[in-house]
């Protein structure tokens, strides 16, 4: 660690004792004050050998540097017991799950273009998934409805998802919003929107979130009277 930390920012993976997930602690720690404008921040800053980045609310952020010589979470222990610090906290990534990738993952240039290179995809043209599944993968009291053809529940992208008591079959009348033979699109919708992180080939945006499908019929199958039952 030493040796590394000579020409980079480095820390420790930390282990959770019941559960065998792993957690590490990134290069960033928020900091409250309990009286701004008293210098004590100028003061970490130079102390500590630490960059400013801005406030998350209250908390100021703070980045550690090579030069700062302990991992963040020893940092903000320190910091803590400065008599003019309410509180300090390094900043901590969720849960690393250690996955195999995806076999499509890297075609997947709408989640990120960072494992692609083609002429007809530029270059952070995605909304950039990674980062975001960094905070969260979704909130099963997130509720995603897709409103489309049918939804093969039991693909390998959507089986684990959980399912909204509420889901509809427009066409078959009935709550089991299977596919027909023509359908076709809701399927691949849903696993890009929810589809599991675990064993398909392809990644949801937000497997987490609880989702609701409806199917309902599209051009001479659509109904008028469907639709507004749906609104």
């Amino acid at each position: 660690m030493s040796a590394v930390r000579a020409h980079h920012v480095a820390h420790h993976i930390y282990q959770v004792g019941d559960t065998g997930e792993e957690i590490i602690i990134a290069d960033r720690i928020f900091l409250n004050l309990r009286r701004e404008g008293t210098g004590e921040l100028e003061r970490i800053l130079t102390e500590y050998h630490l960059t400013y980045e801005g406030q998350m609310g209250q908390a100021h952020v703070l980045r550690l540097t090579n030069q700062t010589g302990a991992n963040p979470l020893k940092v903000a222990n320190t910091i803590a017991q400065r008599p003019e610090v309410a509180a300090c906290s390094p900043e901590l990534i969720l849960p690393m799950q250690r996955h195999q990738t995806p076999v499509l993952f890297s075609e997947q240039w709408y989640l990120t273009t960072a494992l692609m290179n083609h002429p007809d995809v530029l270059t952070n043209a995605d909304v950039n998934a990674p980062s975001a599944w960094n905070l969260t993968t979704g909130d099963p009291n997130i509720v995603v409805a897709i409103i489309d053809d049918g939804f093969d529940l039991q693909h390998p992208a959507l089986k684990q998802v959980r399912l909204h008591p509420e889901r509809r079959d427009f066409m078959g009348g009935d709550r089991d919003p299977l596919p027909g033979p023509q359908d076709y699109h809701g399927t691949p919708v849903a696993s890009i929107t929810v589809g599991t992180h675990n064993g398909a080939a392809m990644r949801g945006l937000a497997p987490n979130c609880t989702f609701l499908p409806v199917r309902i019929g599209f051009g001479s199958g659509a109904s008028h009277i469907d639709l507004l039952e749906v609104c």
